[in-house]
């Protein structure tokens, strides 16, 4: 990815077309920790039991004890 991006005032700016640059320039230029997103694949394919463990996974990432003091 390194191929796609030049360093920006804010972090990075992009060559190409991710569309999570802009978010997560928006979030450091906010002083905010830019944390990898939570992406789910098949949802609908996935059981009662498994989508309340990601559920639970999801809510334990939210927990402000799981976050980094500092993110880059």
């Amino acid at each position: 990815m390194d191929t796609f991006i030049v360093p920006g005032a804010y972090g990075m700016v992009a060559k190409s077309f991710d569309i999570l640059i802009p978010l997560q320039a928006t979030a450091r230029r906010l002083g905010m920790q830019w944390l990898s997103p939570f992406v789910l694949h098949g949802v609908r394919d996935l059981t009662d039991e498994q989508l309340q463990d990601l559920a639970r996974d999801y809510r334990r990432l939210l927990e402000p004890s799981s976050v980094p003091e500092h993110v880059s």
